[in-house]
């Protein structure tokens, strides 16, 4: 399903209520402050506070009046599903089913798919279902499988390999996101993506053709930044060898100091969240 005909299918649904939002705003960000339709939070994946403080935000911007598209650094081709769910009840059968979508139940599991994750697209479902106007987005490229790979052929890409992917990944999500503003064009758009993505400049150990998410973003679209910071504790995260695990992370921000950030919120000491798909 193309992104274009997937928003659309937003517009096509019954006119929704003006009810209050059934939702606890955050209050580290000033929501009336920012002018910008595209909002992106740079995160370290893995955490159960992050996932809390952006629901804490849609639900902000939704009391503000303001429409609310949750992008999420998900595979594209996820989308139906995630469409699916959140007109859903939540049922276990609607998890069930969700999680049968690939990147629930990979071996690895980096933090992007965590329990907090979860219980965030779990309270657009639950906004949705009282009648706000909110959509969710997966942003990523879309991968499927277009033929049948054998398991050595599914191992991890060779280096240049994965360096060309992560470009053309990282101008997908920019794309995604500047194409459902301009189709959503009284929405606000929320992005939550890894601190690396959400950069504003290549990275000093990047290659030369490497520009991340928010880099691009910026060039087209004058974009909303909030870099979140922690002081310390632990995140669901997958070091060498593809092991995963929740891991002792240090205090501080969870972005480059040198990317741009037009407002900060901590997120005080943090706690892993692991895979919401119990047997992934």
């Amino acid at each position: 399903m193309k992104l274009r005909d997937t928003l659309l299918a937003f517009a096509l649904l019954p006119a929704l209520s003006q009810a209050a939002p059934p939702c606890t705003p955050q209050t580290a960000i000033d929501v009336s402050k920012i002018a910008q339709q595209i909002i992106v939070v740079g995160e370290m994946h893995g955490t159960e506070q992050a996932p809390r403080l952006v629901s804490g935000l849609v639900c902000s911007l939704l009391q503000s009046g303001h429409g609310v598209i949750l992008a999420l650094e998900r595979n594209g081709a996820e989308q139906p599903a995630l469409v699916r769910y959140i007109e859903s009840s939540g049922s276990a059968a609607d998890r069930a089913a969700l999680w049968q979508q690939p990147d629930w139940r990979n071996a690895t599991q980096d933090g992007r798919s965590s329990a907090a994750l979860m219980a965030l697209i779990d309270d657009v479902r639950k906004l949705r279902g009282s009648g706000q106007r909110i959509g969710i987005l997966a942003m990523q490229q879309v991968t499927t499988e277009l033929a049948p790979l054998r398991v050595d052929e599914k191992t991890m890409l060779a280096e240049r390999e994965a360096l060309l992917y992560s470009r053309i990944n990282d101008r997908s999500m920019a794309d995604n996101l500047l194409a459902a503003g301009v189709l959503y064009g009284n929405y606000k758009i929320v992005a939550l993506a890894g601190g690396v993505h959400t950069g504003t400049k290549r990275p000093d150990w990047a290659e030369p053709g490497y520009l991340p998410m928010g880099a691009l973003v910026l060039a087209e679209r004058p974009a909303y930044f909030i870099g979140l910071r922690s002081e310390g504790g632990t995140a669901w995260v997958c070091g060498r060898g593809g092991v995963c695990g929740p891991r002792e992370v240090g205090a501080g921000a969870f972005v480059a100091a040198d990317t741009k950030i037009d407002a900060e919120a901590s997120l005080g000491p943090i706690t892993a969240s692991p895979p919401a798909a119990k047997n992934p």
